[in-house]
This record gives C-alpha cells, structure tokens and sequence, in this order.
C-alpha cells in the first residue's frame, strides 16, 4: 500500500481550497481551506500541510481562460507553482477551467447561500484531485503513468 498522499489546490487570491487523496490515490478524502492573501504565507502553509499529511504531489489547478490562453491568474498561479517546486514538491497543473460550475452544483442549497465561499474551494480542489488521479494514476497497477 502507498504510504504518500497527493495533495490539490484550488489557488485562489483570498482563499486557497485543498483536498488529499487517501492513501489508495482513489478518491478525494480531507478537504480545507486555507485563508491567505500573503504568497509567502500561503507556501509556508502548504508545504507545512503537504509534509503533515505525507503529500509529495501537489496537483495545481491551472486557470486558464475559457479559449485556453493564459492569464493574470495563471502566472501568479505558475509563480507558486516555482515556488513549490524549489521546495523539493512535485507539482503537476491539471486544468481547472470549469471546476468552480462543477463545485457549484454539486453543493447543497445550505451551501450555496453561505456567504463563506470556502465549501466552493474545498468542492473544487476534489475536482481537481480528481481529475489528477483519472488522469496520471494508473490504479490497475498502482503507479504514475508515464508523461509524454
């Protein structure tokens, strides 16, 4: 059995959403939110949560706009993307377009009058866990599957 998890972020400028696999790197398990405006602070709380829960993946949702260019988003997006990797993280984008519409409906009507938008960023950080795992995890037999 894998020991490791993979962690996935939902960068966002006020809150960041994050979710870790469970350690059979089938399905999302913990989500939470962290609230951080501050780049430096946020790093340091990353990579506190990802040595803590044993993560040395980070799945990165990569925004880019809907006709797949990039944006402002994305280089501050990209710029901790660096910043993580200089940590010793491997950090992998997974394209997040749409996860936010997909997040939004898969919450409850509670949540989605809430005025505190972090179940949105946990919701979607799943997604993009999910999407990691479908994408790089072969689970038939248990490990990456080879990048082009």
């Amino acid at each position: 059995m894998n020991n490791k998890r993979v962690m996935a972020i939902d960068y966002g400028n006020a809150r960041t959403g994050v979710a870790f696999s469970d350690l059979t790197w089938t399905l999302p398990g913990e989500t939470l939110t962290i609230h951080e405006r501050d780049i430096n602070s946020l790093i340091s709380a990353v990579a506190e949560l990802a040595r803590s829960r044993n993560a040395d993946i980070i799945a990165l949702g990569c925004p880019l706009n809907e006709d797949g260019s990039a944006g402002t988003q994305y280089r501050k997006t990209d710029a901790l993307k660096r910043k993580l990797e200089a940590l010793g993280f491997d950090v992998r984008f997974v394209d997040e377009r749409f996860t936010s519409i997909e997040a939004w409906e898969l919450l409850t009507p509670r949540e989605r009058r809430t005025r505190d938008k972090s179940r949105l960023d946990e919701v979607s950080a799943a997604i993009i866990l999910q999407d990691f795992l479908n994408t790089f995890y072969d689970k038939r037999v248990g490990q990456m599957k080879p990048t082009l």
